[in-house]
């Protein structure tokens, strides 16, 4: 394997690992005093953590933890907590942050229902590779795409206060300062502009320490939302550095990572290969990317933790007519289906966000210019099923969904979307719901689409299926994904098999979310 070697500076180094003596240094901190007329909000704040000489001295960190990561609307409930968080253990480490030759290694270990999964992240200035289990599918090595890069390092400045105060220490003109009340605090506000968007820290000032850092982002379900890391716990851990002992993330006040520290350790040798990428890994830089990914991080952060990451725009579009006005809109990881009704066209599933259901959008008036979306149907509610939607809305469209994710449609929808794509609050929201014992119909003359319940083993109790009826197209997502090579049922199409059957259906082709077009034959042929 040939390698490039990406030159960094070795004057000060990290730790790949946890020092078990500053473990036994963990003790609760407050800063000193200081007279708030003689310093600035800036200067309290590096002053709690440790004072500025050692924090203009940490060329770079390692800090140690682990704990527990829930995924964003992916739990069987609409809006409901995820019942089965994944355990976690890592070591960050950072050098040069917020630099161009930034340093990054992330070694995590998941305690994923698929196993216990290790992966290495590695960003080395605008280059990154992971290696490892990263992907549940694909465990070689992979370069790592300018979205992803953006997103973990908006996260460890999140999770990490030193990290932006450093960067607020040597730039301090990206600093603005403000006041703000919060649950009847009252906090001064360092607002501090890094390469990934503005993180908020907020600074308890009769302490000295920082109990917050927020900053906001489009989550492309709930739109504009509010990240917030909570700090608690402040210890005493390398050279005398403050590090807080217990970290929690929320997304729009949902749970997202909850983390106990073991230590901080600071400017420790580090060797050089532990950053180096293979030249076959280099993808080089792409700057929409980027920001891409900076403007939506968690929702790359909660995919990547459950073992399914994004990368990049989705914007493929490839399309089959596997019926007369039946189109099979794939090229992504996730597909859709389009009907041509009459009075509009129906489209099944809207996954992702914005930018794809934009590009179906673009296909649609290519292809179908005389008609437009008058319906698009939600499977499930799970945001890479569902977070499409809101485009097909903003152009007019009705929704379809189960009853059973109806009121959480109702809330997060109507949400702002201004952060990405610049669309406002919406001026009308329609919902047809199907009831969870029946069906719901799109009546037309030639292209009829039902919906029906589908049983999905847990996965999501608002989960249904799409049947275009005159030729006998079944849509289903996630439960079961077809494949013309199958040769044996599994769960998810026993489930099917039992659905389509309570539905009185007898389905002739068979597509998905994921997957490809199969026909009935062959969906039959799994059973004998």
């Amino acid at each position: 394997m040939i390698f490039k070697k990406i030159s960094i500076f070795l004057g000060t180094a990290l730790l790949l690992g946890a020092c078990s003596q500053e473990e036994q240094q963990e003790t609760q901190t407050t800063a000193p005093d200081m007279p708030m007329e003689e310093s600035t909000l800036l200067d309290v704040a590096i002053e709690g953590i440790g004072g500025a000489d050692l924090l203009r001295s940490m060329n770079s960190f390692a800090v140690a933890g682990a704990g527990n990561r829930y995924e964003l609307d992916e739990s069987p409930v609409p809006g409901g907590i995820d019942p089965r968080p994944e355990g976690f253990e890592w070591t960050v480490n950072a050098q040069n942050i917020g630099g161009n030759d930034v340093l990054v290694r992330i070694d995590i270990s998941r305690d994923r229902a698929a196993g216990n999964h290790a992966s290495t992240q590695i960003i080395n200035g605008t280059q990154g590779m992971i290696t490892g289990l990263d992907s549940q599918f694909n465990p070689n090595p992979a370069p790592m795409t300018s979205d992803r890069r953006a997103a973990i390092l908006k996260e460890l400045y999140l999770l990490q206060p030193q990290a932006v105060l450093a960067i607020a220490q040597e730039n301090p003109d990206q600093v603005e300062i403000s006041e703000d009340i919060v649950n009847g605090m009252n906090y001064g506000v360092l607002a501090v502009s890094t390469d990934v968007g503005t993180i908020s820290l907020y600074v308890d000032e009769a302490r000295g320490l920082i109990d917050r850092a927020t900053t906001m982002e489009l989550d492309y379900l709930r739109g504009d939302i509010l990240l917030e890391a909570s700090f608690d716990d402040w210890r005493v851990g390398g050279s005398d550095m403050l590090y807080p002992g217990s970290v929690t993330l929320t997304s729009d006040g949902v749970v997202l990572h909850e983390e106990r520290r073991r230590s901080i350790s600071l400017n420790v040798p580090m060797q050089a290969e532990d950053f180096d990428i293979p030249t076959e890994l280099l993808t080089g830089f792409n700057q929409e990317l980027h920001d891409f990914g900076a403007n939506s991080s968690e929702v790359y952060m909660n995919m990547a933790s459950a073992g399914f990451p994004r990368s990049g725009f989705s914007t493929d579009v490839l399309s089959e007519e596997i019926a007369p006005g039946v189109f099979y809109i794939t090229g992504s990881s996730h597909h859709s289906l389009v009907v041509e009704q009459e009075n509009g066209l129906v489209v099944i599933e809207a996954p992702l966000h914005y930018l794809r259901s934009q590009v179906v959008i673009n296909w649609i008036e290519e292809n179908i210019p005389d008609k437009a979306v008058s319906h698009v149907i939600a499977t499930h509610h799970h945001t890479d099923h569902s977070a499409g939607m809101r485009t097909y809305i903003d152009a007019g469209a009705t929704v379809v969904a189960h009853e059973a994710a109806v009121d959480f449609y109702n809330e997060v929808l109507p949400n702002p979307h201004t952060l990405g794509h610049g669309a406002g609050a919406l001026t009308s929201l329609t919902i047809e719901s199907m009831p969870a014992d029946g069906s719901y119909t799109i009546e037309d003359a030639s292209n009829p689409v039902t919906v029906y319940p589908l049983d999905s083993g847990g996965h999501a109790n608002d989960m249904l299926m799409a049947y275009v009826e005159e030729p006998g197209i079944l849509f289903t997502s996630d439960t079961f994904s077809p494949n013309p090579n199958m040769t044996e049922a599994n769960d998810g199409a026993r489930m099917v098999r039992e659905s389509i059957e309570a539905a009185g259906i007898e389905p002739s082709i068979f597509v998905g979310g994921h997957g490809a077009a199969m026909s009935g034959d062959a969906f039959q042929a799994l059973f004998d």
